[in-house]
């Protein structure tokens, strides 16, 4: 993994951290790890850094999604009924890009770009973090 990947994973990962704060799940806010909730090994850069494909899990929940194909399709169909019922456009997003053909990426991420959207989409979520507060 490049030093431009890595800065850019962490970007998603502080943006999905910030954005959901506890597991979809539980609701609870300990051992938390953001997840994808489509495998990174699919390679596809415009699913993989876009916080919208990715939650926050307890470990044991985030475990479960990387189980056994049984387990994953149990914690995929969860996770996407509590975000249908949160934000309907984005659970539409997710399942019409699980229902999709992939494609494989045949072209390098440009990671100075993605780099800088996921920069000002944490900045725009840290600018209205007061109002979480009230």
């Amino acid at each position: 993994m490049t030093h431009k990947e890595r800065q850019c994973r962490e970007l998603w990962g502080a943006i999905v951290r910030r954005r959901d704060r506890r597991c979809i799940l539980s609701g609870e806010t300990c051992r938390l790890e953001a997840h994808h909730i489509f495998f990174l090994s699919q390679r596809n850069w415009k699913i993989i850094f876009d916080p919208d494909y990715g939650v926050l899990l307890r470990k044991k929940h985030h475990d479960q999604a990387h189980g056994r194909a049984e387990e994953q399709e149990e914690v995929f169909e969860r996770i996407i009924h509590i975000i249908l019922q949160e934000d309907e456009q984005r659970a539409l997003k997710i399942l019409k890009y699980k229902n999709e053909p992939k494609k494989p990426q045949l072209v390098d991420p440009p990671f100075p770009i993605i780099y800088q959207r996921l920069k000002e989409q944490l900045n725009q979520i840290e600018q209205t973090a007061w109002m979480d507060e009230y």
